[in-house]
């Protein structure tokens, strides 16, 4: 699978002359922990400002890897400066004023997905209270032979509406299905990454068994 590109998040704490005083670097998903797929996941941390610090200068960087373009994804930034006894930022939802809704992820049914036709069949369930569905990607990773690092073999859309379950299939590659043609069974990991209608993302993985 191609490698993603590499983001960053950095914040410089200037005095009034312009010198940097300090800066904030905000960790950003690891490919692993998105699960080998292009999605956005949330973010935050809290850094204490430097004293007489009188701007702070926000650099959004996008550094490629492989390819011969960056295409990092930011969305919904913010950097906010508080202290005790200040009024809240503007945007705050007010009292009474509709708040997101928890998103719980997509659920993988099944524990011993058979394989058919070169696929792994398995089946999701979106919870009914989820806003606008799940949508988003589910991966199948592993290591089909011993002594061998792990890595994805499949990978499909999907797409659930609240409280409805869904049988998708895995297209698998050459690697598993010339392994699992001589055994019975073989466990790997399914990657979960998926969004709701209010843009919530959640992750998860999954132990499952490959059935011939």
């Amino acid at each position: 699978m191609p490698t993603p590109t590499r983001a960053s998040f950095r914040a410089r704490f200037l005095d009034p002359a312009g010198r940097q005083l300090g800066a904030a670097v905000l960790p950003t998903p690891t490919p692993a922990e998105r699960a080998q797929a292009t999605t956005l996941l949330p973010r935050a941390q809290t850094d204490l400002i430097p004293p007489l610090t009188r701007s702070v200068d926000v650099t959004l960087n996008g550094a490629r890897e492989t390819k011969d373009y960056a295409d990092a994804y930011f969305d919904n930034l913010a950097a906010t400066a508080t202290a005790p006894g200040a009024p809240p930022p503007p945007g705050d939802p007010r009292p009474g004023a509709p708040r997101p809704r928890r998103f719980a992820g997509i659920r993988v049914l099944t524990r011993v997905a058979p394989v058919r036709r070169g696929a792994a069949v398995l089946r999701l369930a979106c919870a009914s209270a989820t806003v606008g569905g799940c949508a988003g990607v589910v991966t199948l990773a592993g290591a089909p032979r011993r002594r061998t690092p792990a890595h994805p073999h499949g990978r499909t859309q999907v797409a659930v509406a609240p409280g409805r379950r869904s049988r998708v299939r895995l297209p698998l590659d050459d690697a598993v299905r010339g392994v699992l043609w001589g055994r019975r069974r073989m466990g790997m990991t399914v990657f979960t990454a998926v969004r709701d209608g209010q843009g919530s993302t959640r992750v998860a993985t999954v132990p499952v068994t490959l059935r011939p």
